[in-house]
């Protein structure tokens, strides 16, 4: 992870808390717990249905904590204005794995482990956020967490926390309970129990931060009560753990995540609540790392998004041009035409055996072949400065088909390897991106 905006708020959490209670022990207790309900808010669109919004392996989030704005009251045709939101931190990275496995026969949860015999793989998911890894599983009808881990804390729910019910309707509820264990720092004790409430409560227009407006959407509303039950650190200090955790999460249609989410903690005493903390993330629509599976959503995106900003640049120079053969004139992408291509013509005069792309630009040089390519694309590059490269593989009407991410690199020269040997044979474009270099190339596969 190279931000720190979801470590920030957890330490400001624990700050607040910690002066509140003045306990060490409470402030460890806090820390731990909210690892364990924060993510949840990653995993919720217009309906929210398995099949477009179901967490997959493979995907990368970004977000950006916002300042706070009152997510507002339930209804129908609302507006939501978060236009004027400043960022607080840099952008963090939220990615969705497959579970570690021992040997061949038993994938590992947490605490939980799983026979590979005897469970369908797709059903379980691990999401990495600031080094701490979530335990998610699909039941049923339902999308559970199991629980967390990093280097100080385990947790793990024994009784579940349900995250989503597939599908989820506009006034759609839903009620449960869980029980939860855990230990942090290897000798303090945790064990804890509450309720969550789902519904989705709203549903209108949202103008976001980067200033785009996206119709169709809706608000799904969790409320979670967090009590902690009898224990060693129960009977040694006063005031034992009683928060509620509410969180609004708004999905456009057409994306399977979420693209803003409001969150405010509480604690309670003696029937009364104290709200301590409040916080907002923006997801920006157009920086998601994760596939674009149907073609649906991406007819949804054309309408609804800013293609300039949504899609990568350059495409509609290789479509006036007419250079690249078997180009659909109704791809969205034909919308980015005030965007220039690095590489206006890479195939003209030559055969489809001996084409190389070579570039050198300032800061950023880079060399891709072969060009056709049958099995296995080399990318080569080089970078002057410290910096981030993205190497994303398009189809031609827009869909993220695979990506290398690299982070942090320092200056040198480096090579890749994207395999091609299953893409169909046509055109493709390759988008590279390092520091405020944005450069795309036309591939075409054999």
């Amino acid at each position: 992870m190279h931000s720190q905006n979801y470590s920030s708020y957890l330490n400001i959490c624990i700050s607040t808390v910690s002066n509140l209670k003045n306990s060490k022990t409470f402030h460890m207790k806090t820390h731990f717990l909210f690892l364990s309900f924060f993510l949840i808010s990653t995993i919720s669109n217009s309906q929210i249905t398995f099949k477009y919004n179901k967490i997959c392996v493979g995907d990368e989030i970004e977000k950006q904590q916002v300042e706070y704005k009152n997510p507002g009251g339930t209804g129908e045709n609302l507006i939501w204005d978060f236009s004027n939101l400043k960022p607080l931190n840099d952008k963090c990275r939220i990615i969705y794995t497959e579970p570690r496995t021992i040997g061949d026969s038993i994938y590992v949860m947490g605490k939980d482990t799983f026979a590979i015999s005897k469970v369908d793989k797709e059903s379980l998911i691990v999401g990495l956020e600031d080094q701490t890894r979530y335990f998610y599983r699909y039941s049923g009808d339902s999308l559970l967490l199991l629980g967390h881990e990093n280097s100080t804390t385990l947790m793990h729910h024994k009784d579940p926390i349900v995250v989503m019910i597939y599908p989820m309707n506009y006034i759609q509820k839903c009620n449960d309970s869980y029980v939860s264990n855990g230990i942090y720092s290897a000798r303090i004790s945790m064990h804890t129990q509450g309720n969550v409430k789902l519904c989705v409560d709203a549903w209108g227009k949202i103008i976001l931060p980067s200033g785009d407006t996206l119709n169709h959407v809706i608000r799904t509303k969790t409320v979670q009560t967090v009590k902690e039950q009898d224990s060693i650190n129960y009977k040694i200090i006063s005031n034992p753990l009683n928060m509620i955790i509410t969180t609004y999460l708004w999905y456009a249609q057409g994306y399977r995540y979420p693209i803003f989410e409001s969150i405010q903690t509480a604690t309670l005493k003696d029937s009364t609540q104290s709200i301590y903390y409040s916080t907002s993330f923006f997801y920006p629509p157009q920086e998601e790392h994760y596939l674009c599976k149907d073609e649906e959503n991406l007819v949804v995106l054309d309408s609804l998004w800013n293609l300039e900003k949504r899609y990568p640049v350059g495409y509609a120079d290789f479509y006036n041009q007419k250079k690249v053969k078997g180009i659909s004139t109704n791809s969205p992408f034909m919308n980015s035409g005030n965007q220039k291509s690095s590489n206006n013509s890479t195939t003209k005069g030559k055969s489809n055996s001996d084409v190389q792309v070579n570039r050198d630009t300032k800061d950023f040089t880079f060399n891709i072949y072969p060009n056709p390519v049958k099995l296995k694309l080399q990318i080569e590059y080089r970078i002057d400065k410290k910096t981030n490269v993205d190497i994303i593989l398009y189809s031609i009407n827009g869909k993220r088909l695979q990506g290398i991410y690299k982070k942090n690199l320092f200056p040198g020269s480096y090579s890749d390897i994207m395999d091609c040997s299953m893409l169909p044979s046509g055109s493709y474009m390759l988008r590279l991106i390092t520091g405020d270099k944005d450069v795309n190339e036309v591939i075409i596969k054999e």
